[in-house]
């Protein structure tokens, strides 16, 4: 518990990444890009998010927009 990104890695070209939360055995990561959506011929106009939960036997990862 209380894990976080090194510094160096919170941020690179591609997006920001940061911990949204940490249980026992449970960590859960989200990751904003810097382009828009829409940039890549999407109807939508926010950045590009993704969550991915990490646990012992099982990761998933989840488009947010």
């Amino acid at each position: 518990m209380g894990y976080d990104i090194p510094e160096q890695l919170k941020a690179n070209d591609n997006g920001d990444y940061s911990v949204l939360s940490t249980q026992p055995q449970k960590v859960t990561i989200e990751g904003v890009g810097k382009e828009r959506e829409g940039a890549l011929g999407c109807g939508q106009s926010g950045f590009i998010t993704y969550r991915i939960i990490v646990e012992p036997t099982q990761t998933v990862l989840q488009k947010i927009n």
